[in-house]
């Protein structure tokens, strides 16, 4: 018996998933030098040869410790779907991962990454994937990242998209290698009153709950909202995330021999729920602090209009439900000790091309059971008229 294992029938072998991989292959060896403190090592030459890396700068040792964070997002895509537009989704796979570890001190050296496709079978489907993989490239050079594995998987009958017109419907998951110093973490324990808060502008949506900002769009656009919403308000909702980390490494030292550039008391990393959840009941209830925030960054015109849309057609999405679920104008609070270290970190944020200012100062309260955070923002009025 002969059984032709080179070249595959056509049926059965798909040569644009290997010129996919490829490129994410090439991408990855691209950003070997992204990062100063990373050594890359490899064994083989060969696309599918495991990579390896060494942080010579920062042995491990009773000091500093390699650790390990994972993460996921599949709800932005859709988006990305329906305007065809794959370049910005990286941005929330660095933002989602690398935020996380800069409000903890770390400085994230390295992202692995599993991308699960529905099929690569034309050249559209493999130009979008491209164009996926170059926007990681980008975003990764930006942040000082190495691009360390990339895998692509691909389940045909597990992925679906409520666009029945979707052409590469996307699951993306990854790992971001960071390293810390245990005597350096930023633990909240300095965080008194009087201390200032400085605030992270995002503008748009980043990756959480996206599904909401799906249910406006059904909701405006019903029944074929991938067809019929305009191109420009898809455009803004996928606008891509701002990304902090290497803000947060420059003011925490890490590219200045380990010598802080700005103090900070606590960095709170605001998702959806966070307000209440991570800014306030941990940190400034247990401390008898509270806030009134009533300098906020302006609500972006499509997050305006998305919010209106499900409050017309009878969504309970009162005044405090969107600043739960959407807290993305900013998305990032600082509290430092004072004036010159706030001016300090407006400046590092400036050159990393992203806004902040001072949004209020912690205050203490006499109350024996303090459960309030009042926030007042005149764009709430337009869109609960």
């Amino acid at each position: 018996m002969q059984i032709l294992i080179w070249p595959s029938p056509a049926e059965f072998y798909d040569q644009s998933k290997d010129r996919s991989s490829w490129r994410a292959w090439k991408i990855c060896r691209e950003s070997n030098w992204n990062n100063p403190f990373v050594v890359i090592e490899e064994w083989d030459e060969h696309f599918r040869w495991e990579r390896g890396f060494t942080t010579p700068s920062f042995p491990e040792s009773n000091w500093f410790y390699r650790v390990e964070s994972s993460d996921w997002g599949w709800t932005k895509p859709i988006l990305a779907d329906v305007v065809r537009v794959y370049n910005t989704l990286a941005s929330d796979l660095i933002a989602m991962c690398g935020d996380d570890i800069g409000r903890n001190w770390g400085i994230t050296l390295a992202l692995s990454n599993t991308l699960t496709l529905s099929r690569i079978n034309n050249d559209d489907q493999e130009k979008a994937a491209i164009e996926l993989f170059e926007g990681l490239w980008q975003y990764a050079k930006e942040q000082k990242i190495v691009l360390l594995e990339w895998e692509t998987a691909f389940h045909y009958n597990c992925l679906t998209s409520p666009n029945p017109q979707a052409s590469l419907p996307l699951d993306w998951s990854w790992t971001a290698h960071w390293i810390n110093h245990k005597d350096m973490r930023i633990t909240w324990e300095k965080l008194k009153a009087w201390d200032l808060l400085v605030v992270f502008e995002q503008e748009w949506f980043w990756c959480n709950w996206i599904s909401k900002v799906r249910q406006a769009f059904e909701l405006r656009y019903w029944p074929n909202w991938y067809k019929d919403a305009p191109r420009e308000e898809i455009l803004e909702a996928l606008s891509p995330s701002k990304i902090y980390s290497l803000a947060l490494a420059d003011a925490n030292g890490w590219y200045s021999d380990l010598e802080k550039q700005v103090e900070m008391h606590a960095i709170w990393h605001l998702s959806w729920w966070s307000f209440e959840s991570k800014f306030f009941e941990p940190f400034l209830k247990g401390k008898w602090l509270s806030a009134t925030l009533d300098d906020l960054f302006p609500i972006t015109d499509i997050t305006k209009k998305c919010a209106s849309w499900l409050v017309e057609w009878g969504v309970k999405f009162w005044p405090e439900e969107m600043l739960k679920t959407w807290p993305g104008w900013q998305r990032m609070i600082v509290a430092v000790p004072n004036q010159v270290n706030a001016d300090k970190l407006i400046k590092i944020c400036a050159k990393n091309n992203f806004k902040a200012k001072i949004w209020w100062i912690v205050t203490e309260t006499k109350k024996w059971w303090n459960d309030e955070i009042i926030i007042i923002h005149p764009d709430l009025d337009e869109i609960y008229k």
